[in-house]
């Protein structure tokens, strides 16, 4: 059986510098959609020591660290687009009303009405366009089963289809 040998305080410092890499090169990755920055000592930093790209725009912007409370959003919903033009401050109500807005518009935009309940509302589905990293919001519409020709709303597309499931 072959023993380790023991490696000077010099190796291993070599060994250790091998094996952790410079901030310049683990600055950034992207989570959820948001690019993030290694930055331990900034206030607004994670238990890792990460910080939201647009968060270190905002906070250099305004001179000061974000409060508990605050949020950025992006105005043109690509999570990636930290240019401060796209960006805005928000309180946590402000933030909502402001996505709310959002989902709003697409269900007026949609000219569908259920075939059934003869409703123009529906469920609104969130999805992110992975090529461009943009969050867009749609009506959530099913055709009917037993006719391909009606749309129907959510609900009345779960009726309509357990009941069929359950023949």
């Amino acid at each position: 059986m072959l023993q380790g040998t023991k490696h000077t305080l010099e190796t291993k410092q070599k060994i250790s510098k091998a094996r952790t890499k410079p901030e310049h090169e683990r600055a950034k990755f992207i989570r959820n959609g948001y690019r993030y920055i290694f930055k331990p000592s900034h206030p607004n930093s994670d238990c890792d020591g990460n910080v939201a790209e647009h968060t270190l725009i905002i906070t250099e912007y305004l001179g000061r660290p974000l409060k508990k409370g605050e949020h950025t959003h992006h105005k043109n919903g690509n999570k990636l687009d930290n240019r401060i033009e796209n960006l805005q401050l928000h309180t946590p109500s402000t933030h909502m009303k402001e996505h709310r807005e959002e989902v709003r518009k697409a269900i007026k935009d949609s000219n569908r009405i259920c075939g059934i309940c003869k409703s123009n509302k529906t469920l609104v589905a969130r999805h992110i366009d992975r090529r461009n990293n943009n969050t867009f919001w749609h009506p959530y519409w099913r055709t009917n089963p037993l006719d391909r020709n009606m749309w129907l709303c959510n609900s009345c597309w779960r009726t309509v289809y357990y009941s069929i499931k359950k023949r």
